[in-house]
């Protein structure tokens, strides 16, 4: 999926809940860069946490451990994946993310 730009995530607050907007691949070197940032405004949400994950086109090993450090951290029933394609969700599920860990919505 090369139409896919990689850029920080766009970490926003919307009414009571955290949204997380990712961009391009989610690849080791692009996902280390900002995670540490992103664990640090999951860490002080207060209520649910959103990754959208519509502009994604791949996932690495990278990605899914911050998914599941935010999931540890958050509870289940706070983080939700949401805009997650097909490919996208078939990574997920082979992780065990759709196995109660979090919530993941599809496009």
């Amino acid at each position: 999926m090369s139409d896919y730009k990689n850029a920080p995530p766009d970490i926003l607050d919307q009414d009571n809940s955290l949204l997380v907007r990712f961009h391009g691949r989610m690849d080791g070197l692009h996902t280390g860069a900002f995670s540490e940032a992103v664990l640090s405004r999951i860490r002080a949400a207060a209520g649910p946490v959103v990754f959208d994950l519509a502009e994604v086109g791949f996932l690495s090993s990278v990605f899914l451990s911050l998914c599941i450090t935010a999931a540890k951290t958050l509870g289940p029933e706070r983080l939700q994946l949401v805009n997650v394609s097909p490919e996208l969700r078939k990574v997920l599920k082979i992780a065990g993310l759709d196995a109660g860990l979090v919530t993941l919505t599809p496009h």
